[in-house]
């Protein structure tokens, strides 16, 4: 069992032994931060970001379980499957498919146990199960089994790129050296590995850490990586051209990953160098770059998840093309690929017109125009009407104007035409930002009566109890820690930061509530260390101050 789920029940343990509560416990409302007294949604109103969960991705989902119950033993329709759910998010979904592939592959692999397919197979599907030791151990078995070949070499190094990104280029390093006609896409996927590395170093998040030293090995490692990338995209630029369209999607699309990573790392290493957003982008795509782009998604692409990249990445190439105020000439030159999306969105087939439709609004959304964008979201609510993401673009373009009437307008038709969690989250919000507290609990209630085991409804509904002034009941305080331990389960298994830190904090401050520092500062601290608020998390840990006997700790 996770650790998270084993503290956090251990924490519901403890406080429902605890006494009931007392007046002295409520008492530490008055040293609650403001935030702590409206209803906490982060989960909603977080920042605004893409992600796989779009009616074209459950589509693909629908196609890949279609496949599965016509041939449930086939391993390729197995994994295409488990792709699809990760996609989308359905974590627990995707880990039981990758268990039943797991079986598949073990069978084959038994049946030939000197075959490195197989154990490269089994490594794979291990891997996607969440088993990365066992995954380790049967990508060294193939390279064992044929040390001349590149294909194990290059599973190896997809198993080792989380825990062990040396080895990972190390094991492409010999992959490269076996295969000189895979040469090209071996050495993108190197290229990417070192500029995600310069980027995980500018973040201290490596053997250097932060301070003085790690900025400069920092800044070493990201020369090294940006020159390794503009050399290689320029290379790739001329090969793709003299082959004239006949290089594979692969190729193409591990060009297009490393280009937007290169020009990520070089717009962060100029932030930290001072830079700041405000002042743009540096024009880094050179005429080469910019063609490359258009090889390897043409405007008249059919794709819109990479029509919307192109359009970004090519907005790079402006000088002055800043995410907080993209330069006309950004728009311009991503406009071809806009327009695109917004032609996609007038197509037969419901689930990649919406999907186009919101792509098209978010391309808007990230140069700046939120009118168009605002626009954009509308369309995909209409063709795609339970489309969260698209819903809670509507909902972003009526915060950032800071109409209070739109925005809970919005949540209305989403709770109504949608009435998925999300759904009600948004309205419950919006009706606490306008001060209606029974009526953004009764949508709460609302919302788990049809989404029971929600996490995040849960610990909504944990929220609207913690801005009661009232002492609580014993049997309001057993219903608190039930939720809180309800919701620790969904929380464990689902891959959103924004959850996992409203959680911690829930936690925190009902530990606070009922009266237990020691909990209560533990779940503070694993807030502190992720949240995006420093006020916030710097006025959580303040309601468990230190003991003298911690500080030496």
């Amino acid at each position: 069992m996770n650790a998270l789920v084993v503290a956090t029940l251990s924490a519901v343990a403890a406080l429902t032994s605890a006494e009931p509560p007392t007046a002295a416990r409520v008492a530490v409302l008055a040293r609650l931060p403001s935030e702590a007294q409206t209803l906490s949604l982060g989960v909603v109103d977080g920042a605004f970001r893409f992600d796989a969960d779009t009616p074209l991705g459950r589509a693909e989902v629908a196609r890949a379980r279609a496949a599965v119950d016509r041939n449930p033993a086939d391993p390729d329709a197995l994994s295409d499957l488990a792709t699809a759910l990760e996609r989308v998010g359905d974590r627990p979904a995707a880990e039981g498919i990758a268990r039943r592939l797991v079986d598949v592959r073990k069978a084959g692999a038994a049946k030939a146990p000197n075959d490195p397919k197989a154990q490269g197979c089994l490594a794979t599907a291990l891997l996607c199960a969440g088993d990365r030791a066992g995954a380790e151990a049967a990508a060294r078995r193939a390279v064992k089994l044929a040390p001349d070949e590149p294909g194990p070499r290059v599973t190896l190094a997809w198993v080792l790129l989380g825990p062990d990104r040396a080895g990972a280029v190390a094991a492409l390093d010999q992959a490269i050296a076996l295969s000189p006609a895979d040469e090209l896409d071996l050495r993108l996927v190197r290229a990417w590995l070192r500029a995600d590395a310069a980027m995980r170093a500018l973040n201290g998040d490596g053997p250097a850490g932060g301070g003085a030293f790690g900025r400069v090995a920092a800044a070493a490692r990201v020369r090294t990586a940006l020159r390794e990338a503009d050399d290689l995209l320029a290379e790739a630029a001329k090969r793709l051209k003299a082959q004239d369209g006949k290089c594979g999607q692969t190729t193409r699309d591990r060009c297009l990953g490393l280009l937007m990573t290169r020009d990520l790392v070089r717009f962060a290493a100029r932030n930290l160098a001072g830079g700041g957003g405000g002042a743009g982008r540096d024009p880094v795509l050179t005429d080469d770059t910019v063609d490359l782009i258009r090889q390897i998604v043409p405007p008249t692409s059919d794709d819109p998840v990479r029509l919307l990249f192109a359009a970004f990445a090519e907005s790079g190439a402006v000088p002055g093309a800043g995410p907080d105020e993209p330069a006309p000439a950004a728009r311009q030159a991503a406009a071809p690929y806009l327009r695109r999306l917004a032609a996609l969105s007038g197509g037969t087939d419901p689930a990649a017109a919406a999907t186009a439709a919101f792509l098209h609004g978010l391309g808007h959304d990230l140069l700046g125009d939120a009118k168009a964008a605002e626009a954009a979201y509308r369309d995909a609510v209409r063709i795609e009407p339970r489309f969260d993401l698209a819903w809670r673009g509507l909902i972003k373009a009526a915060a950032d104007r800071e109409d209070a009437p739109g925005r809970l307008a919005v949540a209305r038709a989403w709770a109504d035409r949608a009435g998925t969690p999300a759904a009600w989250l948004a309205l419950a919000s919006a009706r606490a930002g306008a001060a209606d507290w029974a009526a953004a609990e009764e949508a709460v209630r609302t919302g788990l009566g049809k989404h029971p085991g929600d996490p995040a409804l849960l610990l909504a509904k944990v929220a609207c109890r913690l801005r009661s002034a009232t002492p609580w009941s014993e049997a309001q305080e057993k219903d608190v820690l039930e939720a809180v331990g309800a919701a620790s389960t969904g929380v464990d298994r689902s891959a959103d930061r924004d959850l996992r830190g409203e959680f911690n904090r829930t936690v925190a401050l009902v530990a606070a509530r009922v009266g237990e520092p020691a909990r209560g500062r533990e779940f503070a601290e694993e807030y502190a260390r992720t949240a995006d608020d420093a006020a916030d998390s710097r006025a959580v840990l303040a309601l468990f101050p230190e003991r003298p006997a911690d500080k030496g700790k």
